[in-house]
């Protein structure tokens, strides 16, 4: 096992269970999920944009 297939291994997993989370939660629950991830990739570009 490379560092790089377990790390798919584990990425797939993850979207999996996640992909089931969403399905089995109400509309408001869906709504708020996404406004986390938007957070985080922002500073994300801040930093690239500096580098």
């Amino acid at each position: 096992m490379t560092l790089s297939s377990l790390l798919m291994a584990v990425s797939l997993t993850l979207f999996s269970s996640l992909a089931e989370a969403v399905s089995v939660t109400p509309l408001p629950c869906r709504e708020w999920r996404p406004a986390p991830v938007r957070r985080v990739d922002m500073p994300e570009r801040q930093r690239r944009g500096q580098r």
